[in-house]
């Protein structure tokens, strides 16, 4: 049975909502909050050490906007997925205002991970709540599309003739940043080899970690919203190479995991016919080849990837599993606090920042990680993956969220914008679009049962 959705009027009344200003507003709002954290998500200054991004604000914009009219038209019905959501806003509200009387975490210490935790999720919701069409995530995805055609040109850019020379300060760095060093990139832990200058791919991103993330989320569902199959074979084979091009181990690791689901679903789907099959083998065998070619460019890219798959690279998790295990240490021997997590109300050993679920237990124990996951693979299972093989679109989603999930083990850049905007804003456009498939489904059904009763009745009068 289709989850009702959060838009409560009748329907004339939801028509007349939509004519408004207020929704139009509201809508143009989040268009623009969504092509700015996937196409510039850098733009702004820093106050106080808090980056003050354009998406961000455009963010706070659409959240009062929500909020304002929930309040106004006292619409406090909300979706299972919405309240899971939410529920988990608030309990890292309560445990960051603990943090806040334990008094061991200055401000600075605690707000990046509270944006991420209790403002981004709303992501969720607003989409949800002011996108009522179709063709309004239609609109979204070609939009998101030319965005990452926009990542991608000044990334080939960069690598070709030097980030400096293709930065636009206080849009694809910012100001702030770049005006504290003329070698900002360099800062931003961007080395891809020791005693290396030269800087991983940043794009507009400012973080060659952060770029590789952010592209694995967002690009499966653009590619497979492609229509025609040679400029989608192609959006691929950019998308493909410019991962490498970042220089993130993190990245290579997701692309190898993306296309090893996507090489088994392909010939899953096609074994019947074994020209395809062979098709399908002869495009994985040809990546890794075009690829070796690509690296061989970048002689810098190239020495970091022989390093990063050696037996002790791995091991270590790149300088991450010593912090790790002192931390996993902790919660063996301080068990009272792997409900809750320690961060701010009691000293601790161990750290992980990067890792996010480490991090999120450390922060929030075991209750901050189901606060975290649960939402995510609600939404991802119940709604996202019942209708995969009914849609590429919900397909490509589908794929992006489950390499999040998997390299979020080791890197998943949370803390750091706009990741935790753009994994909410897919998990939104992929719960909307299963809500729209069941409805018309249910339409469907409801013609088919309509024409059955019609033909028995006249079946009937003619009896």
């Amino acid at each position: 049975m289709m989850e009702k959705s959060n838009v409560f009027q009748p329907v004339s009344e939801k028509k007349s909502y939509e004519k408004s200003i207020f929704y139009k507003v509201s809508c143009a709002l989040i268009f623009i909050m969504i092509f700015i954290n996937v196409t510039f998500p850098k733009a702004g200054i820093k106050l106080g050490g808090i980056p003050l991004t354009v998406g961000n604000v455009f963010l706070m914009l659409t959240i009062m906007m929500w909020f304002f009219y929930v309040l106004w038209r006292r619409c406090f019905v909300f979706s299972t997925a919405e309240k899971l959501v939410i529920l988990g806003c608030v309990y890292w509200l309560i445990r960051f205002m603990l943090t806040m009387i334990g008094g061991r975490v200055g401000m600075s210490g605690w707000v990046g991970f509270f944006v991420p935790l209790v403002i981004y999720p709303f992501t969720f919701i607003v989409i949800n709540y002011f996108i009522v069409e179709q063709r309004q995530i239609d609109k979204i995805i070609r939009m998101l599309m030319w965005g990452s055609v926009v990542v991608f040109i000044f990334g080939f850019l960069q690598a070709a003739f030097g980030i400096e020379r293709f930065s636009i300060p206080g849009l694809t760095v910012n100001y702030t940043d770049y005006i504290s060093s003329t070698n900002w990139y360099a800062e931003k832990y961007n080395g891809v080899q020791e005693g290396v200058t030269y800087s991983k791919t940043v794009s507009t991103y400012q973080n060659g970690n952060l770029l590789g993330v952010n592209i694995l989320l967002f690009c499966p569902m653009i590619y497979e919203s492609i229509e025609n199959k040679a400029w989608r074979n192609i959006y691929m084979l950019v998308f493909v190479l410019f991962c490498i091009l970042t220089g993130s181990k993190t990245c290579w690791v997701g692309i190898i995991i993306y296309l090893f689901i996507k090489g088994v679903v392909v010939i899953n789907r096609k074994w019947a016919d074994g020209r395809k099959v062979q098709f399908a083998c002869l495009v994985i065998a040809v990546i890794p080849v075009m690829a070796a070619i690509f690296l061989g460019m970048f002689p810098q890219i190239m020495e970091r990837f022989k390093d990063s798959f050696t037996f002790k690279n791995i091991n270590d998790l790149s300088g991450r599993s010593q912090s790790m295990n002192e931390l996993i240490n902790y919660f063996i021997v301080k068990t009272e606090w792997i409900l809750t997590g320690p961060y701010g109300l009691t000293s601790y050993w161990g750290s992980s920042y990067e890792m996010v679920y480490f991090c999120i237990l450390m922060i929030g124990g075991v209750a901050g990680l189901i606060a975290f996951l649960g939402p995510v693979l609600y939404i991802l299972v119940k709604y996202i993956g019942r209708h995969v093989k009914d849609s590429k679109v919900l397909k490509g989603i589908c794929h992006g969220v489950v390499v999040y999930i998997i390299i979020a083990f080791v890197e998943g850049a949370l803390w750091l914008p706009p990741t935790a905007i753009n994994l909410w804003m897919v998990l939104a456009l992929g719960y909307k679009m299963s809500l729209f498939m069941e409805e018309k489904e249910n339409e469907n059904r409801n013609r088919c049962q309509t024409a059955q009763k019609t033909e028995s009745r006249d079946r009937n009068l003619c009896v």
